[in-house]
C-alpha cells in the first residue's frame, strides 16, 4: 500500500471543468467499459467525502454500472446509506472522476454488486498537473508544515507518498497531529533532491485512513498547491521528470 497511488478528488470550476467534461452517453459507456476491462481500481468517496472505499468497476452498459461488493458488512451498510458517491479512477494515464447517487444492491455474474445508473457526465483530466508520480527507491521526500500549537509555531515534517504539479499525497501517523481538512497552510517547505527547495501554500482537501498489508491503519492526506508561480512550477516539473526517469530505469532493470 505504501507505494500505491491514492486517487483524490479534484475540484474544478467554470470553464476549467467544461474543458474536461464528457457528456456523450456512448463515450461515457466506452470509457467505463475500458476501465472495467483493465481492472483499474476505483476509489469511491461517500458520507460527504469523509469515508472512502476501494473497489473495481465490473461492467458498464448503456443503462448503468456494476461495482464489486465489499466483504465487510458494516462497510456495506454505511455505503448503501450514501446519497452521493464520487468515484475516481484512471484511464490511459488520465484521471477519470464522476458522481453517482443512491447505490443499490444488484447481482453481477452471480455475485452481489453495487449498481448505479450510467452517469450523465464524467471528467477526464488530461492536464499534465494531474499526473502524480510516486516517490520511489531511496528517496524520502518530506513536507515541512508550520502548525500553530499552544501559542507557538512548530514545523511538522510529513512524508510525501506522491507528487504532481497540482499537489501532494501525504502519508503517515504525523497527519493526525494537527492537520485539518479544508485548512490552508502557508509557507510549507519541500526539499526536492538535486532540484531545489519549494516553499508553497497548501490546502488539505481530504483526510482518510487506509489499511496496510499488516493490518495496521495508515493515515493519508490529499493536498493541493495554491497559486504556484512560474519558478515553483518549473522546480516541480524538473523533479517530476527526474522521478519519471528513475521509474522507467527501474522498470528496465
Amino acid at each position: 500500500m505504501s507505494k500505491e497511488q491514492v486517487l483524490t478528488i479534484e475540484i474544478l470550476h467554470g470553464d476549467e471543468e467544461d474543458k474536461y467534461l464528457i457528456r456523450s452517453a456512448r463515450e461515457i459507456q466506452l470509457t467505463l467499459q475500458a476501465i472495467a476491462k483493465g481492472a483499474k481500481p476505483v476509489i469511491m468517496y461517500y458520507n460527504h467525502e469523509k469515508s472512502l472505499m476501494k473497489t473495481l468497476l465490473l461492467c458498464a452498459t448503456s443503462n448503468g454500472i456494476w461495482l464489486d461488493f465489499s466483504q465487510n458488512e458494516e462497510e456495506n451498510r454505511a455505503f448503501l446509506m450514501a446519497n452521493e458517491v464520487v468515484m475516481v479512477t484512471m484511464h490511459q494515464g488520465a484521471k477519470v472522476q464522476f458522481t453517482c447517487e443512491d447505490p443499490i444492491v444488484a447481482t453481477y455474474a452471480g455475485n452481489s454488486a453495487y449498481y448505479f445508473p450510467l452517469p450523465a457526465q464524467i471528467l477526464r483530466l488530461q492536464r499534465r498537473e494531474y499526473f502524480r508520480v510516486p516517490i520511489i527507491g531511496d528517496i524520502l521526500l518530506k513536507c515541512a508544515i508550520p502548525l500553530w500549537k499552544e501559542k507557538t509555531t512548530t514545523m511538522q515534517e510529513i512524508t510525501i507518498q506522491d507528487i504532481s504539479v497540482g499537489g501532494i499525497q501525504l502519508i503517515g501517523k504525523e497527519i493526525g497531529m494537527g492537520l485539518q481538512e479544508g485548512e490552508i497552510y502557508h509557507n510549507c517547505s519541500i526539499n526536492l533532491p538535486e532540484v531545489g527547495t519549494l516553499v508553497v501554500d497548501i490546502e488539505v482537501r481530504n483526510l482518510f485512513d487506509l489499511p496496510a498489508a499488516d493490518g495496521s491503519v495508515i493515515k493519508h492526506a490529499g493536498c493541493r498547491f495554491l497559486s504556484l508561480d512560474n519558478q515553483q512550477t518549473i522546480l516541480l516539473q524538473r523533479f517530476i521528470g527526474q522521478m519519471q526517469r528513475k521509474t522507467s530505469s527501474e522498470r528496465i532493470q
